[in-house]
């Protein structure tokens, strides 16, 4: 669950968010325009609910406590569906909203309940509970998210209000470019070193043409992920684990970061790592939950298993 989790390095990763998506039906327009797969009972079930969604308008909360009524009510599966996909789509909106406006903490922990509701919706208990201690880990310096949010977001609008550049398309490789990048591979296929070898394409960038620094690039890029992956090979148990993560994430700053983004992305990795022994504990403290739930699925399934009437053979 947490292979390359801090590699990434977003402010606001919220992948549970996404997993909960994956977990409802299609969209209900979507359904709507082709009527595949719902009943007409269904769709006159869900008609009903549509209008009184209507008559609220753009009222988030008023539209969430409309559907969650809705889902307490007798109706076919099939409307529940629709119910639960539209839930979805205003409880994201939702997410999305307060991320964008997002000044207190307090905005921080309503979009913690938010991801929280959306987690509910999956429907597999393991997955479920799993999914619900990772958003513990994510939100559990709310004071920290908040700074993190909103350095996002004033770069971002730093970004949108700079006068854009054309960005020139990147040459066809020609076939000097080919024999340069074969003459770059094989001397790196010598250096036995990660380190060394991130030093020397490095230095390689500014000297290459731009065909060859878009091939040098992705090779430092692909470095890091193979480091990443053999520092996390056999889980992240104590906090030198912990710190290597960091040190490959600085390198993957320090290399692969345009200059004017690297002081921000710094100063986010020591945020991140601040307290390294509380983060290892909400890191074994989520894997010890995942795992507890695994178990208590299987035995569950175990205990169903055993009482069901086999036939006697004779």
């Amino acid at each position: 669950m947490f292979k390359n989790l801090f590699l990434a390095l977003s402010l606001v990763a919220l992948p549970v968010t996404l997993h909960a998506q994956e977990q409802v039906p299609a969209a209900p327009e979507q359904a709507e325009s082709t009527s595949v797969g719902f009943s007409p009972a269904a769709m006159q079930e869900w008609q009903a609910i549509e209008k009184e969604l209507a008559a609220i308008e753009n009222d988030p909360d008023k539209l969430l406590a409309a559907l969650n009524s809705n889902l307490e009510k007798e109706l076919l599966q099939e409307t529940k569906q629709l119910i639960l996909a539209v839930k979805n789509q205003v409880l994201c909106k939702m997410l999305d909203d307060i991320f964008r406006t997002a000044e207190t903490e307090a905005d921080i922990l309503k979009a913690k309940s938010i991801v929280t509701e959306l987690v509910s919706m999956i429907p597999d208990e393991a997955e479920r509970q799993a999914a619900l201690a990772e958003i513990e880990q994510q939100f559990a310096d709310p004071a920290t998210m908040l700074q993190q949010v909103l350095q996002a977001r004033a770069e971002q609008q730093a970004a949108e209000s700079a006068p854009k550049e054309e960005e020139a398309e990147a040459p066809a490789p020609t076939e000097e470019d080919y024999a340069r990048i074969a003459e770059i591979r094989s001397e790196l296929e010598s250096i036995n070193n990660s380190d060394d070898q991130l030093e020397y394409l490095f230095m390689l960038r500014n000297q290459e043409s731009a065909a060859v620094k878009s091939w040098l690039e992705p090779q430092m890029v692909q470095i890091l992920i193979d480091e990443m992956d053999r520092v996390q090979a056999s889980g992240i148990n104590t906090v030198d684990d912990l710190l290597k993560i960091k040190a490959v994430n600085a390198k993957l700053i320090r290399y692969c970061y345009p200059e004017a983004e690297k002081a921000a992305a710094m100063e986010a990795l020591e945020a991140q790592f601040a307290d390294v022994d509380a983060l290892l504990k909400q890191i074994k403290e989520a894997e010890e939950n995942a795992a507890a739930n695994e178990v208590d699925s299987y035995d569950e399934e175990s205990e169903e298993e055993e009482e069901k009437d086999y036939p006697i053979e004779v």
